[in-house]
């Protein structure tokens, strides 16, 4: 640290590398933490199958369970004592007139907007809340069971597009400001169980299903389908619909995909137990091995990528732990250690440095760096 203090001084390497350098060394570092904990509701019960935490401030949580609950949490401590308890806010569980009555397997804040976040459960129901009120205000019914979802990163919350994984290989596209559906996805074989909107372009968007592949597509295209990633690299993908060929992106089915903060590189993850980096201007693998990875889950996991760090770490759950991987080497750089059971989820948190992962016990354990913690007067 010296060093870049010095380096930074002769001008070297500019300011912003010192905050830089001091979150990454706090990533490296994180362990379960001794001073924050949210207390289990009905632990070793109802599974935890997603979490996220706000995005302008990091102050609320939100879980959806395998019981069809919805439950917020207050994560920022306000309060001058290091030791802190997270307080749960709210609870909607099945048994409320505006619940999910099967498992919520998604839950999402708006991308700039904590007044609105988005809930979808195996009931086949896409909800939307308010949270000045804490109720739903509009529910979108679907013909299938839906996996997974994800918000395009528009500046506006009413320009806002969700796109919906369902079964039976179809993907939905919902337009929130006029509340239709503007596209329906239909390349896939099987079961979605996975997408993300690109962060560089709000109309480009990933999906994996069951059929082991991997699609990229345009939302704005007529033909939408731009890419069906391959696993070997031997053949270039420049036929006039790559959705009809035989392109697998892994052996298994694909249950997570995630693009990296400038949206040049994607990571996919399936049940072959194997971790993939790729380009996403060519559609090339990159050929990167993460060693020590376990998937064999048939639902969406759910996995997060640090901020503001360099270089930047991919945090997946693998079995009853969750794997820290450099993401540009696949360097296992730490192994989060102290689940009891399958963990299905986990979220970065940038404004804390901390980690939150939901499991299959019931329980949401933090992850944060401890060695160095100080106090403010």
């Amino acid at each position: 640290m010296l060093k870049l203090f010095d380096k930074v001084r002769a001008g070297i390497e500019k300011p912003s590398a010192v905050p830089n350098a001091v979150i990454t060394n706090r990533i490296s570092r994180l362990n379960v933490s001794s001073l924050k904990n949210i207390s289990p509701d009905e632990a070793f019960i109802v599974s935890i199958q997603h979490l996220q935490a706000d995005p302008l401030e990091g102050r609320f949580l939100l879980s959806g369970r395998s019981d069809g609950s919805i439950l917020l949490h207050q994560i920022k401590n306000i309060s001058p004592s290091l030791t802190y308890q997270c307080k749960r806010l709210w609870k909607c569980g099945k048994h409320d007139k505006e619940g999910h009555r099967y498992s919520v397997e998604c839950i999402r804040w708006f991308p700039n907007d904590t007044g609105l976040f988005v809930s979808a459960a195996f009931d086949k129901r896409l909800k939307i809340w308010d949270t000045s009120s804490m109720r739903c205000v509009e529910t979108i019914s679907y013909e299938g069971k839906i996996y997974n979802f994800d918000l395009s990163p528009a500046k506006r919350s009413d320009n806002c597009s969700v796109a919906v994984c369902c079964d039976k290989g179809i993907v939905s596209v919902f337009d929130i400001k006029s509340g239709t559906n503007v596209h329906t996805l239909k390349h896939h074989v099987g079961d979605v169980l996975a997408c993300n909107w690109s962060p560089l372009d709000e109309h480009i968007l990933c999906t994996g299903g069951a059929d082991n592949k991997v699609l990229l597509w345009d939302t704005r295209s007529a033909k939408n389908c731009l890419m069906s990633l391959n696993r070997s690299n031997s053949i270039q993908i420049t036929i006039s619909n790559p959705c009809v060929n035989n392109f697998t992106a892994h052996s298994g089915s694909v249950n997570s995909v995630k693009f990296v903060k400038n949206g040049l590189k994607l990571i996919s993850c399936g049940t072959d137990n194997v971790i993939r980096l790729w380009d996403t201007l060519s559609g090339k693998n990159e050929l990167v091995d993460y060693d020590d990875f376990v998937n064999h889950t048939k639902r969406s996991v759910h996995v997060d990528i640090s901020r503001e760090t360099t270089p930047e770490f991919i945090y997946v759950p693998s079995g009853d732990t969750v794997n820290v991987y450099n993401v540009a080497t696949g360097e296992l750089v730490n192994k989060l250690k102290g689940h009891f059971n399958s963990v299905n989820c986990c979220f970065y948190e940038p404004f804390q440095c901390e980690l939150y992962s939901g499991c299959i016990d019931g329980l949401i354990m933090v992850w944060r760096d401890e060695s160095t913690e100080v106090v403010a007067f």
